[in-house]
């Protein structure tokens, strides 16, 4: 292929695929690949259900995979450049230096199917639990200066001594502990496809300093859904927002 652009819905390729040297493709949607696909040039794939087989990444050719798709088997080549930030991968075979943090996009962890996060300078050769998802890092463990253990991010929050990954951990943690001060410590931005229960609600007396960050959006009071996600009581709370920052969304008031 030269310069390739295919994007479709529920569609099989059941024929050998090869992206040559001087060549591209990119690839969207839900789109079976039922043959090989060998990749010497530049690939570029954003699945929605996507399924591949085996896919074969020579010296110094490009692989970015995004979004939901599943390979079979993944073979990188000495050079190659694979940028993840999406999928699900059965087994993936790579330089015997290789090592996680080589192959991830900023910000992603490969996790084994029980949930666990592998550490990044893990060497691929060495994984044997299959199959392995790239997903965006959740910052479940951090280093003594509150970096993530696995991504190297900043945590987001911090009250007292304690650092938080996440800004929702932080205001659950204020939740428990009313007069609790956040400091924020990084720009925070509320991932699009989080469920409203676990959005970042205040149902306490809790301090916010925005410490010179950004936050998009927090919620005062916390609501009880039911299944159809119809407010049917609210925990109240209340907030003090102090220090130089920016909240670029809402502060959203639920019962008050």
């Amino acid at each position: 292929t030269a310069g390739f652009y295919i994007s479709g819905n529920g569609g099989k390729i059941d024929v050998p695929v090869t992206v040559s040297a001087n060549g591209s493709m990119e690839v969207y949607g839900e789109i079976t690949f039922g043959r090989p696909l060998i990749v010497s040039g530049k690939m570029h794939f954003e699945g929605d259900g996507a399924k591949l087989g085996a896919v074969l990444v020579s010296d110094s050719a490009a692989l970015t995979v995004k979004g939901d798709t599943s390979i079979g088997s993944l073979t990188i080549g000495e050079h190659a450049k694979v940028q993840l930030s999406g999928g699900t991968y059965n087994k993936i075979s790579a330089p015997v230096t290789a090592k996680v943090s080589d192959l991830l996009a900023s910000g992603y962890i490969f996790e084994t199917a029980e949930g666990k996060a592998i550490a990044p300078d893990t060497l691929l050769s060495g994984i044997t639990s299959y199959p392995l998802n790239v997903i965006l890092c959740r910052h479940t463990e951090l280093n003594a200066d509150g970096t993530c253990t696995f991504c190297g991010a900043p945590a987001e929050a911090k009250i007292g001594e304690k650092f938080f990954g996440s800004f929702t951990e932080a205001t659950t943690y204020a939740n428990a502990n009313p007069g609790s001060t956040i400091v924020l410590q990084s720009n925070v931005s509320l991932p699009g496809t989080t469920a409203p229960e676990d959005w970042p609600y205040i149902a306490a007396d809790t301090t916010l300093d925005l410490n010179g960050k950004e936050l998009d959006m927090v919620f005062v009071g916390k609501p009880d859904y039911d299944e159809y996600y119809d407010v049917t009581g609210v925990t109240p709370g209340s907030l003090t927002v102090t220090g130089s920052g920016y909240v670029s969304n809402a502060i959203t008031l639920y019962g008050g």
